[in-house]
């Protein structure tokens, strides 16, 4: 049904984007792919590039409340940027980790996901 509505090109997309945020492997998508998904609805926030910190990415991202709770959260294992998970409080998202120079897909927990949409 959706490929009547949308075409095959969005179902393909759709299809594509939905086993890459499962399997936390973000190779087969594409730069369109993630400006979908900012469209679609996942969370997204607009930083700074100069603004890296992860602490500071997650509270901006509405991943934690405060700062303290994304450190904890960062402590305790449960946050991964673009599938890879986070092991240090003074993270810096590096260039490598904004996919096509633009995107970071933050992730906390099994099911919360936000893009980062750097400017």
């Amino acid at each position: 049904m959706t490929a009547l509505v949308h075409g095959q090109a969005a179902l393909e997309a759709a299809q594509r984007i939905t086993h890459s945020l499962f399997s936390n492997d973000l190779s087969s998508l594409t730069a369109e792919d993630f400006a979908q998904l900012a469209q679609d609805g996942l969370p997204c926030v607009k930083l700074e590039a100069a603004h890296s910190g992860l602490v500071d990415a997650l509270a901006a991202a509405s991943l934690a409340k405060s700062k303290t709770e994304a450190r904890t959260f960062i402590q305790s294992g449960a946050v991964s940027i673009n599938g890879v998970k986070a092991e240090s409080l003074d993270h810096a998202i590096r260039a490598e980790e904004r996919l096509f120079g633009q995107y970071t897909l933050l992730k906390r927990g099994k099911k919360l996901y936000a893009l980062v949409d750097w400017q």
